[in-house]
């Protein structure tokens, strides 16, 4: 085990790489401060909205010094003044606020909005806002818009606001978080070096820019995987693709669902198609990329992930004081917690399997569960939990129970994940699966797993005849908006009934009729059969944790989940395939 003086002599020996890591560091939470918070008035006592609504028709929803996002349990209720709307201040302080239109109008005028404060009167313009439900048509002046709303809309600050000694908290702060976050990567990544892929080419580079990218926010991606699939695409090997049995199956899903859109979608759904499309071309790109091995790109995206995750949230915990910008998606940022989780556990799983020697394992470990406990997924977390009792169990069964309890504590002393976990024991609160229609949307027996119910009992029961059944409902608008009249007489409203089946075997099912379920099913036994016949633990688990998956969330409806998986399942196929392991392909003049 290297000693702690030997450990200090290599840091010092990397000092340069050090400065460059934390200098970066710096910038991207600079960035995330700046794109999030600015300094301003926050003990204003008062906002002021000129418009032609009446105080029935607007509420305002406050986010305070101290409080977890805003608080949709306690409204603002608006009082006439003059040709305005008022509304008295009542917390000690404000960071945020929403306007809250709550009922439909042909036309919206808001002609400013002022915060008040001993005297001061600052007027707001509207481009600090971000709206839904609501588009502008034409702007008089630098304050005056005319709107067209939906029911629901609302006007949101975009930017929270901080004192100014706050601020400059937050930057020193900033500057002790970037060097921990320096020191943390060198000594977890204290050996990494581009050897770690040999023979390295520009090729491999692109391929590895385009793994990294798949959790990073949407435009990024797109960039990475269209400049990469342009540059590998040209060595596509047709031998390699056509005996990748999973990368057909794949394929054939992609092209039952276009056809299907084709016919039974009313109006063909374009977005969704847009969507999928990765499906059907990233079998293709993999049958083109240099022989490597990839997979360990996953669990550097995942560390490092984790600490900016991690570093940004402090800076939320720290305005806040308030642990919760720990938990769930105040943790993840852009990314989708759940989503998020599947990486972590596919990074413990490898890093625990193949010991990386370029990686300090006991430091990425550490960095991987604690960010696992963030993200708060029931699953995963206890996914993980069985993972290392059948580990150690094997080896040691003191260790294993250790290992268990380890993370049992963990989820006891951290309260929002602890939330989490109390709100699956609770079974009495199935009860609602009872109710038809349910009484209140904010009944306190509805949460994700009874939420989740409810959209599978509606969602098996909407087909009716033999065309539906066997091709589905289609994917189009039609199909959406039929389980979403079906949710709404159920009893759930707003935001509820816009939820797809969160289940990708019921949503495909829904949509894609029986056809559609088998070739997914399919996809899915074929994938377990290849990890089983190969002898591959880390694939087997990476199946089973497609398929737990598949039941808790509709992982193929959104763009991350399906890069993700795609992805790794056919890197998994691919380093299975003779033709690979032969690949003339494998670009020895890179």
């Amino acid at each position: 085990m290297e000693t702690k003086t030997s450990l200090i002599h290599r840091l010092k020996k990397r000092s340069k790489l050090l400065v460059c890591i934390s200098f970066t560091t710096a910038v991207l939470l600079n960035i995330y401060l700046f794109a999030n918070y600015e300094v301003g008035n926050v003990e204003f006592n008062k906002i002021t909205i000129e418009t032609n609504l009446n105080q029935y028709e607007v509420l305002v929803y406050t986010n305070s010094l101290h409080q977890f996002g805003i608080n949709y349990n306690q409204h603002l209720q608006a009082k006439p003044d003059s040709n305005r709307l008022k509304f008295d201040i009542t917390d000690e302080g404000v960071r945020k606020f929403r306007i809250y239109i709550g009922h439909a109008q042909d036309s919206l005028f808001i002609n400013n909005i002022s915060l008040h404060s001993n005297g001061h009167i600052e007027k707001l313009p509207l481009s600090k806002f971000t709206f839904q439900g609501i588009k502008a048509y034409k702007i008089n002046n630098e304050y005056d818009l005319s709107f067209s709303n939906d029911i629901n809309a609302f006007l949101e600050l975009k930017k929270q606001r901080v004192f100014i000694y706050e601020f400059i908290l937050v930057e020193i702060l900033m500057l002790i978080l970037s060097l921990v976050m320096g020191v943390v990567s060198l000594i977890t990544f204290m050996d990494f070096s581009l050897e770690v892929f040999k023979p390295i080419g520009l090729k491999k580079i692109g391929v590895i820019v385009f793994l990294m990218s798949v959790f990073l926010p949407q435009p990024l991606f797109n960039i990475a995987f269209i400049s990469s699939f342009v540059f590998i695409v040209m060595d596509f090997d047709w031998r390699l693709f056509t005996t990748n049995k999973l990368g057909l199956l794949i394929v054939s899903f992609f092209i039952y669902f276009f056809v299907n859109n084709l016919i039974f979608a009313n109006p063909f759904n374009r977005n969704l198609t847009e969507t999928y499309l990765p499906i059907f071309l990233i079998p293709f790109y993999f049958s083109s990329v240099p022989k490597s091995d990839y997979l360990r790109v996953f669990p550097m995206s995942a560390i490092l992930l984790g600490l900016y995750f991690f570093a940004s949230s402090s800076i939320d915990a720290f305005l806040y004081s308030n642990i919760n910008y720990f938990s769930f998606d105040a943790f993840t940022k852009y990314v989708h917690p759940v989503y998020f989780s599947y990486l972590l556990f596919f990074s413990i799983v490898y890093i625990e399997s193949i010991k990386p020697l370029f990686m300090n394992r006991s430091a990425a470990l550490f960095i991987l569960i604690a960010s696992l406990l963030f993200c708060g997924s029931k699953l995963i977390i206890s996914l993980t939990a069985v993972f290392y009792l059948i580990r150690f169990f094997k080896k040691r069964v003191v260790l294993g129970l250790l290992s268990l309890a380890t993370i049992v504590i963990a989820i006891g002393v951290f309260p929002p994940t602890q939330k989490r976990f109390k709100e699956v024991f609770d079974v009495s609160k199935v009860s609602i699966l009872n109710d038809r229609p349910i009484k209140s949307i904010h009944d306190e027996r509805l949460n994700g797993l009874t939420l989740r119910l409810i959209l599978w009992q509606e969602s098996l029961t909407a087909s009716k005849n033999f065309s539906e059944i066997t091709f589905g409902k289609g994917v189009g608008k039609e199909a959406d908006d039929f389980l979403k009249n079906k949710l709404s007489e159920r009893g759930l409203e707003g935001g509820h009934t816009n939820y797809d089946p969160h289940n990708q075997f019921i949503a495909t099912y829904y949509k894609l009729g029986v056809l559609g379920l088998l070739l997914l099913l399919a996809t899915c036994i074929y994938a377990l059969f290849l990890a089983i016949r190969t002898k591959n633990t880390v694939f087997v688990y990476v199946v089973i944790l497609f398929l737990m998956a598949m039941f808790t969330e509709s992982v193929l409806q959104r763009v991350v989940g399906i890069n993700f998986f795609i992805s790794i399942l056919l890197l998994f196929s691919i380093s299975t395939n003779s033709k690979y392991n032969n690949f003339e392909n494998s670009h020895t003049r890179d």
